[in-house]
């Protein structure tokens, strides 16, 4: 396996995983938080990520970030 630097704190990590709002490859101490959507879907918020209220809502709702921005969307067309 090859290590890694995480991109949020640039801590030396074997295992990364990307945040699904910003795109980071994030350390185990950078994760928020994470939460299995389906059997096989995972959806993980970084700690820069979760301070941003739209994003923090968009995980709340169980949404991955392209269905956050049609919400965003739609909800400003009427």
């Amino acid at each position: 396996m090859p290590i890694t630097n995480c991109e949020r704190c640039k801590r030396e990590i074997f295992r990364s995983e990307a945040c699904d709002y910003c795109g980071k490859k994030i350390c185990a101490q950078c994760e928020r938080a994470s939460q299995r959507v389906k059997k096989v879907q995972r959806l993980v918020i970084c700690r820069t990520c979760w301070g941003s209220m739209k994003k923090r809502g968009a995980y709340k709702n169980k949404m991955n970030p392209a269905q956050a921005v049609v919400a965003a969307q739609t909800k400003s067309e009427f």
